[in-house]
């Protein structure tokens, strides 16, 4: 009830749901969440993560499960706003746990895959955790992959940089949250893509 009324807030269900829970348990609390949050009256978008870290690489596969794929279609809002909230890492494992990445267009593949199941299905995106590594590779895989994200709009909402967050150290390979005044290198390249 104390944000339902501020068009400024847009309220995400849990950040990666764990793997140890599966599509079906999962969706269901997060079906019941947002029937929660509407029948407060709130109209403000709800971001809706899948499991198994939301990504890529992980929905469409089955290790932990049902897929996101198959498991979370069928998900609704009374309030028809949310979205479907997906983190895109671009290195070879999709963790985000390393700068370097396979190739330039490894994030338009991995989020392409994403747009397309969610076109097929009726739903609408948000990539809700990118990054890049301060290498030429890196940087050029990240710009490809903004680009593509602002190109298909019609089925993204947008983006989130992870992280700027001034609980993670510096240090941490993705931090851009200004150290004692000092911009992190890795502004400059975000910088460009901000609205």
């Amino acid at each position: 009830n104390t944000y339902k009324s501020n068009p400024l807030v847009e309220y995400c269900l849990m950040n990666e749901p764990d793997f140890n829970i599966s599509v079906e348990v999962w969706k269901s609390a997060a079906q019941a969440a947002i029937n929660a949050i509407r029948a407060t009256g709130s109209t403000q978008k709800i971001q809706v993560p899948g499991v198994a870290y939301t990504g890529p690489v992980n929905w469409f596969q089955s290790w932990y499960g049902t897929s996101n794929a198959v498991g979370m279609v069928g998900i609704t809002d009374p309030g028809d706003n949310f979205v479907i909230e997906v983190h895109c890492y671009n290195n070879a494992d999709g963790s985000g746990g390393e700068t370097l990445v396979p190739s330039v267009t490894t994030g338009i593949t991995r989020v392409k895959s994403l747009a397309d199941w969610a076109r097929t299905n009726g739903y609408r995106l948000m990539i809700g955790e990118v990054a890049t590594g301060i290498n030429e590779r890196g940087i050029l895989c990240f710009s490809n992959m903004i680009n593509y994200i602002n190109r298909n709009s019609d089925v993204i909402d947008g983006w989130y940089f992870w992280s700027s967050n001034p609980w993670r150290l510096p240090g941490y390979i993705y931090y851009i949250q200004p150290t004692s005044g000092i911009e992190s290198p890795l502004m400059k390249y975000v910088e460009p893509f901000l609205v």
